[in-house]
């Protein structure tokens, strides 16, 4: 399976190498922005090698007012690539043999993931769906007294579905670059921000076949969790340029969000609830360098969800991403039969 994956790596690179040129600038895009703040380069076939680690984790908090921590053993990093031309963004990694690695101590997780979304110029679009498989309890001992600090108590059969979605309104677009931020199409010349605004919503499904946390209020162990969510977030956005060829990126995005929710409990008693209320986050930070066609990226994405507000139901999760890549910028010649989807020069 690796290697075919590999193998369709190699065959796409090969195609895009053979509409590759060196000449003259063509296929640029209308500016819509402010062309001393912003620089685009979606005309470009933008390929970056990346490595990547991840990390999700799910907290719950105990009778005694405790957080419990619940995480994914996840091969740490993966690698691929990311590229970007025209309106078509993707990113594809994958945890390669021998140079990934898994704590053997732990339990085995597996994981899928998915991601979609939208970037114009004041439009931010974006939705994602993971589903994992096998977590442990990092801090056991506070829940139960014969485990010291240091070890785990594994939940193997421990499962997890999330949905999230976020649409965010820009009101600087003409000097703020997000295209900048998430897929480097475009860069900053000048430090500009904008003022975000936005909508958040999503789904949530947790499930054991151990209890996950015990609710007083509830008079019950509960051990799987379904809620929906819908919120409203408004945060802020900016690239500080740092010289000639950095900048450094920073995005933070509070938000409150109504919940919806239902239980199940060990002992088969059903639980369903209205009416709650949560807290939700999305937050990035990277630093970005450039020089010619060459650029690279450090960057930190991390999404918070949680209804820790609520005493019957105290849940919550982070998702969290850490990403390296470095890349070049590609002139194309015009691909005839890509033209009717709007991805030709």
């Amino acid at each position: 399976m690796l290697k075919s994956v590999w193998g369709h790596f190699v065959l796409g690179l090969f195609l895009c190498a053979h509409f590759l040129t060196f000449g003259q600038e063509q296929g640029q895009y209308v500016a819509d922005y402010d062309t001393s703040y912003v620089k685009d380069f979606r005309h470009r076939f933008n390929l970056s090698f990346l490595t990547e680690a991840k990390q999700n984790t799910i907290n719950a908090l105990s009778s005694s007012r405790k957080i419990i921590n619940y995480q994914t053993n996840l091969s740490l990093p993966t690698y691929g690539i990311m590229f970007s031309y025209r309106w078509l963004n993707a990113q594809l990694s994958i945890p390669v043999p021998g140079i990934s690695y898994t704590a053997p101590d732990r339990v085995n997780t597996r994981s899928y993931a998915l991601g979609l979304g939208f970037t114009a110029r004041k439009w931010y679009l974006k939705n994602f769906f993971e589903y994992f498989k096998g977590y442990y309890m990092s801090n056991p001992w506070v829940v139960f007294p014969a485990y010291k600090p240091g070890e785990i108590k594994p939940y193997n059969n421990m499962e997890s579905i999330t949905y999230y979605f976020t649409a965010y309104y820009g009101f600087n677009g003409n000097k703020y670059s997000h295209k900048a931020l998430l897929w480097q199409s475009e860069i900053q010349k000048k430090s500009a921000g904008s003022l975000l605004m936005g909508v958040t919503g999503g789904y949530k499904w947790i499930a054991s076949d151990q209890s996950i946390f015990d609710s007083e209020p509830l008079n019950a162990p509960v051990n799987a969790v379904q809620y929906y969510v819908l919120g409203l977030n408004i945060g802020y956005a900016y690239t500080f340029k740092i010289g000639k060829r950095f900048s450094l990126s920073g995005l933070i995005v509070p938000g409150a969000n109504y919940i919806t929710a239902r239980y199940n409990s060990n002992v088969d008693s059903y639980i369903a609830y209205e009416n709650s209320f949560g807290l939700n986050a999305e937050a990035r930070l990277q630093l970005f360098w450039e020089k010619g066609n060459y650029y690279s990226g450090l960057g930190y994405t991390g999404y918070v969800l949680t209804n820790l507000l609520s005493d019957e139901t105290p849940v919550g999760s982070t998702h969290n991403y850490i990403r390296f890549n470095f890349g070049y910028r590609f002139k194309l010649r015009p691909i005839k039969f890509l033209k009717p989807f709007v991805l030709s020069n």
